[in-house]
């Protein structure tokens, strides 16, 4: 009798054994495949959300193989590896549903939100290259407000292939122009104020934009909004602008970088159907 409570009690303690090998192993299978697609997706942001979905799935399956491969040649006895299994799908199932789908319970109250890489310096002082940003996809026009100041991603037939940012400073119904180093919407002067160096990121400006590019700072002040804005040291911004009407559905963009960075000015407007993703936060990620 006793020997038999001992087997029992053996039985038990492997039965446990095994219940938390496969519970721990789930575990570090779904934060791996977590954690390849966050790396996957910081070694080059750009990449589409499917692309990258689609590697995941490969990993995650990968690991339970080579997982269930390991159980299999360590384990001599075939009860022993089928409750094994069993269990390590059970929660390996169940992980993957907390980590994969659980957001979605609070998706209404949570954005969407992605990463982008910037890749150049055209909204600097605000970004610089490598630095990322937050950005929003936006999925319906008809449901996201772009105001003015607002920071956006878009394609332009101009650049194809490339991802531009730049910062809304006209919509439907503005008139805009640029008359030396000054902006007006709808012949109201933008306020630009000239700031000293020490208020301008200017070691970072100083490393990133050098090459001879000497600069003076701004802070514009576009409706409620301020961000600093960079330009050459002498002169006027790049060139002027005469009056532009922005029609419905249009926009007038703007660079940070006013002497060195893409937008209206060489493409014209923006259409909204251009704009794929709206920049949420207003400083790089450090």
């Amino acid at each position: 009798m006793d020997e038999n409570m001992n087997k029992t009690r053996s039985n038990r303690g492997i039965s446990i054994t095994i219940a938390l090998a496969a519970l721990v192993l789930s575990l570090v299978t779904a934060v791996l495949s977590m954690f390849l697609k966050w790396l996957f997706y910081s070694l080059n942001p750009n990449h589409s959300v499917h692309f990258i979905s689609v590697v995941t799935i490969i990993s995650f399956f990968s690991a339970i193989i080579i997982v269930m491969g390991l159980a299999r040649f360590l384990t001599k006895i075939r009860r022993e590896y089928l409750l094994f299994a069993a269990l390590y799908l059970f929660f390996v199932s169940v992980y993957s549903v907390f980590f994969h789908f659980g957001f979605s319970i609070v998706h209404p109250l949570v954005p969407n939100y992605n990463q982008l890489k910037v890749l150049d310096n055209g909204m600097a002082p605000t970004f610089f290259i490598g630095d990322r940003v937050f950005i929003k996809p936006i999925k319906n026009h008809q449901e996201e407000t772009i105001t003015r100041a607002s920071i956006v991603v878009f394609r332009t037939e101009k650049y194809p292939g490339v991802r531009l940012v730049a910062r809304v400073i006209g919509i439907y119904g503005d008139t805009v122009e640029l008359h030396d180093r000054n902006v007006y919407i709808r012949k109201r002067k933008i306020l630009l104020q000239e700031l000293p160096d020490s208020q301008c990121r200017i070691e970072r400006l100083v490393q990133e934009l050098a090459d001879g590019f000497e600069f003076r700072c701004f802070k514009e002040t576009l409706d409620s909004s301020s961000y600093h804005v960079i330009g050459n040291k002498s002169g006027p911004f790049r060139f002027n602008v005469e009056p532009v009407v922005v029609t419905k559905d249009k926009y007038y963009v703007l660079s940070d970088n006013r002497d060195h960075g893409k937008d209206s000015r060489d493409f014209g407007l923006l259409s909204k159907e251009q704009i794929i993703s709206i920049v949420v936060s207003g400083e790089a990620l450090q």
